[in-house]
């Protein structure tokens, strides 16, 4: 009899756990079913942005078009789609962004370097100014995480930092068909 207890309640607790995990996936604010960043607009991330600002000029080392093939998702009227991604240190990889509100998520997996493989959500909210200010975290390692503080220069081109300095930057780039 009490094996029976035992195993209803190992069961019991099992479907306990699952279901929060069920649960917390259909809760989720992003739109990619990860676990959602942690405090994407908290005060170190506010700080920032009203600190820094990315210019967006054409002297801007992420205003030459390098994105390698005409993307086969998104238009002009929307940011959603693919789109190519490179962190100052040389790695390089894609990004599927969605908006959502006044949220910019982008799912950017990194295909070159030491980190090949690896994932990251950045959440980010889209000021009035076209700025955004939001944190990022590397999927499956919490720790891994910062600030993000960016400008969407068009529909082509958005303009990022990674950390407090300048220089640590992370940009994305599509090239769109043209009409």
């Amino acid at each position: 009899m009490l094996k029976r207890i035992a195993i209803a309640a190992l069961m019991l607790v099992g479907a306990t756990l699952v279901w929060a995990q069920v649960a917390s996936a259909l809760e989720s604010r992003n739109p990619f079913g990860f676990p959602d960043v942690v405090a994407p607009d908290g005060p170190d991330v506010m700080q920032l942005a009203a600190r820094v600002q990315m210019p967006g000029g054409p002297d801007d080392r992420n205003a030459p078009q390098w994105a390698e093939d005409v993307s086969s998702s998104g238009n002009r009227d929307s940011l959603n789609g693919v789109w190519y991604s490179r962190w100052e240190t040389g790695t390089s990889g894609s990004a599927t962004v969605r908006v959502v509100g006044d949220r910019l998520y982008a799912a950017y997996t990194n295909q070159s370097g030491r980190m090949a493989g690896k994932t990251w959500l950045l959440e980010a909210v889209i000021g009035n100014d076209n700025r955004l200010a939001g944190r990022w975290v590397q999927i499956g390692n919490a720790r891994d995480t910062g600030p993000f503080v960016g400008l969407i220069v068009s529909p082509e081109r958005i303009d990022g930092i990674w950390s407090g300095r300048m220089s640590d930057r992370w940009d994305f780039r599509r090239r769109l068909p043209s009409n």
